[in-house]
């Protein structure tokens, strides 16, 4: 609405015009902060998944330090078997060639 047409309207559509404004203002505030409160919640369950997927990720790695724990462990015991085969093979050469010496 221009001023031209403002300085045109009588007191009571003046009035009017404010109170219609005024109830505008009020829905406008209203659903304002209605919004606020929706983004804080947001905010509060947001913060709450990062505590969630921080203390996940620290299970998680310790579960794999777990994992990597056990793996080293296992290996020193896998390979004496290995050695133990090639042990077995170099002592029945050796005991071959030994009956090949004394034959």
């Amino acid at each position: 609405m221009t001023e031209k047409e403002l300085k045109k309207l009588s007191r009571r559509e003046l009035v009017e015009l404010l109170l219609y404004l005024r109830k505008e203002l009020d829905e406008v505030k209203l659903e304002n902060e209605r919004l606020k409160t929706q983004a804080t919640e947001r905010d509060g369950n947001i913060d709450r998944i990062l505590k969630t997927v921080e203390k996940m990720n620290g299970q998680l790695s310790r579960l794999a330090r777990t994992q990597n724990g056990e793996a080293a462990e296992s290996k020193p015991n896998a390979e004496p078997r290995n050695n133990k085969r090639k042990n077995n093979k170099r002592r029945a050469q050796n005991v071959g060639r030994q009956e090949d010496t004394t034959a």
